[in-house]
């Protein structure tokens, strides 16, 4: 029985730090969007659009996996939803 608790225990802490990765991964990628939209701004040069659009399909695509591992914590998946929401509505 204890074997099968710490087994358990170590799947817990390493959905956590996938969670953690995931989550840091959104933020980089939100920061990296907003410079390129920046630079396409100022420029107007095609290629920062792209790379604006290129990042925020990696942010939709990390936000889907953030919420695949947030299943069974409402708390933290709701946090999560009032991220998506406020992304979008800055889109």
């Amino acid at each position: 029985m204890y074997l099968h608790e710490l087994e358990r225990g170590a799947a817990q802490l390493n959905q956590t730090w996938a969670t953690i990765g995931k989550l840091r991964l959104l933020r980089s990628t939100l920061a990296l969007a907003d410079s390129a939209q920046r630079d396409w701004l100022l420029s107007g040069e095609p290629q920062h659009l792209d790379a604006v659009r290129a990042h925020l399909a990696t942010f939709d695509d990390t936000l889907v996996q953030a919420n695949v591992l947030l299943k069974g914590r409402p708390e933290q998946a709701t946090n999560l939803a009032a991220l998506a929401r406020t992304a979008a509505a800055k889109r």
